[in-house]
């Protein structure tokens, strides 16, 4: 080869890696051009996590990954910044949508999403109403037991938990909401019922179903039919009887809830027990569920 030729082709090569360096190094932190701004942009990154696992992800109809055998868990790498419309499919499982915003340089999560089965059976047992004493949606504790031979209580009734820097009390039939920096706030009209799990209250009339957490309040359901009985599963999602249907009802107020319905009953009372089963209490007869996850 003759120095003609040598000079020439490394001259070409200077001028890719002249090209291509500021590329790679764009890359490797994390950026990639979008076609639709014309400009580069700080890549996303999307983190799933799914029970059952093995579970499928689709963003915006496109087939991407699925979540890990073990753990249920994915992260999806280098996403445009954008709205997706996220879904997770398994087949025999019923399907879970939500459109979520992936943002510059920053982890969207969508945790604790359980794919619920297609078909879920419920028998009949001997009745045990005693269970249905003993779930969480228990009656209000005083206000005096909390604050004895004080004239903070006027009438009030405390729930058994505060919830972070909240206190949740009853007057008359209506729920407020107390802290130091917001005063008090009415969350709730004509007050049926409520359950707890972890650090979390759940609030129901026939109209609405709240969640109080350590981060304030959460409106999760608002109907014009009328909710019969509502409970936690888990941290994640309700159950609640509507009109005689029984539902699940995700938590996560992002977008869309994702609704189930799994049953019809006449009037229901419910409760979930250890093995994720829903127990149904209608009239005299006990029902409960396959598991549900």
């Amino acid at each position: 080869m003759d120095k003609k030729i040598r000079t020439i082709l490394f001259s070409l090569l200077f001028l890719v890696f002249i090209i291509f360096s500021p590329i790679l190094v764009w890359y490797s932190l994390g950026y990639t051009f979008d076609f639709e701004k014309k400009a580069f942009v700080k890549t996303g990154l999307l983190y799933v996590q799914t029970k059952p696992p093995q579970a499928q992800i689709f963003l915006s109809g496109k087939y991407k990954k699925k979540t890990d055998r073990i753990f249920g868990r994915a992260k999806i790498l280098r996403l445009i910044p954008k709205k997706y419309l996220v879904e997770i499919k398994k087949e025999n499982y019923l399907p879970w949508k939500k459109e979520l915003e992936i943002k510059e340089g920053e982890v969207t999560e969508v945790l604790g999403i359980i794919l619920f089965p297609q078909k879920i059976n419920f028998k009949e047992l001997e009745k045990k109403e005693e269970f249905f004493l003993k779930k969480a949606q228990k009656n209000l504790i005083p206000c005096e037991v909390f604050f004895p031979q004080s004239n903070q209580c006027q009438n009030k009734s405390y729930f058994p938990k505060k919830i972070g820097d909240f206190e949740v009390f009853l007057e008359g039939k209506d729920v407020f909401l107390f802290s130091f920096d917001k005063g008090k706030e009415k969350i709730l009209e004509n007050f049926l019922g409520w359950d707890e799990k972890g650090e979390k209250i759940l609030l129901f009339s026939q109209k609405e179903i709240w969640e109080i957490n350590p981060e304030g309040k959460k409106l999760l359901f608002r109907t014009s039919e009328e909710i019969q009985d509502a409970v936690f599963l888990n941290e994640n999602y309700v159950i609640f009887a509507l009109s005689g249907k029984i539902i699940i009802l995700e938590t996560d107020t992002r977008d869309k809830p994702n609704l189930y319905e799994i049953a019809k009953f006449e009037n229901p009372k419910l409760a979930v027990n250890s093995k994720n089963q829903v127990l149904v209490l209608e009239k005299d007869k006990l029902f409960i569920s396959d598991p549900l996850y």
